[in-house]
């Protein structure tokens, strides 16, 4: 269904980064606040950094290797078996 009315276009091109922006950060927050933990009581996780490296080094290299981007639902699929693999099931 395409909306016609230019002030429901306006407000659609108005959320559509607001919405980028809420799940960038919240992408963000988990983690550093995985990594890291929390800002009171720093702790480095290495399991977590790695975990996130290789997920990072996956998408891009997947990027660099096959020109295309990586399927957000692979990678989701690829994150759980490398977390059950890091951290048992």
């Amino acid at each position: 269904m395409r909306f016609t009315n230019k002030y429901v276009q306006a407000v659609l091109r108005g959320l559509k980064p607001c919405v980028i922006g809420i799940v960038l950060a919240t992408g963000i927050y988990m983690v550093f606040g995985n990594c890291f933990g929390a800002i009171s009581a720093i702790q480095i996780n290495l399991q977590a950094i790695i975990l996130t490296a290789i997920l990072v080094a996956s998408m891009f290299g997947y990027r660099h290797f096959a020109k295309k981007k990586l399927s957000p639902i692979l990678l989701i699929v690829l994150s759980a078996i490398v977390g059950m693999a890091v951290y048992g099931i």
